[in-house]
């Protein structure tokens, strides 16, 4: 009686035993991505589970997903996943390196647990297109004279100020030349860069006697002509 007792109970420990395996043996898997703030690519993104014996499932299968339209993501819930060590890996269509790079996921399922992974796919930032070295630069055409004697203007120098009050250019004295069409002065700059500037004109003491504004273009000439009126050329005259 005894022993028919002990089996009754054996079986019944294995039955139960069983059955709380058949309900813990499984567990879910909950996937929510997304990429920029705009969804870019969101419908093309998918993902492959693998498990320890390499077996792989791809996923979202169809339109097995919920899509959350404010957030600009996409959740897939995968359930009765077997108990063991998963790798996630997404697939996303970024031959234009429209992504930055992002690792494998790895998780472990234990029997009857919900897994949550959350993955956002950060595009790479990236700053303005370089410029071709012609656009970078730009020459400037400097030239002056007066209603005075040319050798007044002999102690006239210029240079470019920035937008910041920054002299970005200012040329050496061989390059200021005698300008044979207008008996003033002529000054080339090559290699400007493009720019809001002011074309400051001084004396050796710093003290500007005026200042005219240009706008520097990448590839493009610019020049600029003053005349120093009579008045001007008196008072340089008489100092």
């Amino acid at each position: 009686m005894r022993r028919w007792s002990f089996v009754v109970l054996l079986f019944g420990f294995v039955i139960s035993s069983f059955s709380l395996f058949g309900e813990m043996v499984e567990g879910t898997l909950m996937v929510t991505y997304q990429t920029d703030e705009k969804g870019e690519r969101l419908d093309r993104v998918r993902f492959w589970i693998r498990d320890e014996e390499a077996k792989q499932s791809f996923f979202p299968r169809g339109q097995a997903y919920v899509e959350d339209k404010k957030e600009k993501s996409r959740m897939v819930v995968i359930k009765h996943l077997p108990p063991g060590h998963y790798t996630l890996h997404f697939l996303v269509p970024n031959q234009d390196g429209y992504f930055d790079s992002f690792p494998l996921r790895t998780f472990f399922m234990a029997p009857g647990e919900t897994v949550k992974i959350s993955q956002r796919l950060t595009p790479v930032k990236k700053g303005p297109p370089p410029l071709q070295q012609s656009t970078l630069k730009g020459k400037v055409i400097v030239s002056y004279e007066g209603e005075s004697s040319q050798e007044t203007f002999r102690t006239v120098h210029f240079h470019l100020v920035d937008q910041y009050g920054e002299v970005r250019v200012s040329p050496r004295a061989e390059e200021i030349i005698e300008d044979p069409l207008t008996g003033g002065y002529l000054c080339m700059l090559h290699e400007v860069p493009v720019g809001e500037y002011q074309v400051e004109f001084f004396r050796e003491a710093m003290e500007i006697i005026e200042s005219l504004p240009i706008t520097v273009k990448g590839g493009r000439v610019v020049s600029i002509h003053h005349v120093f009126l009579k008045e001007a050329s008196e008072a340089l005259d008489s100092d």
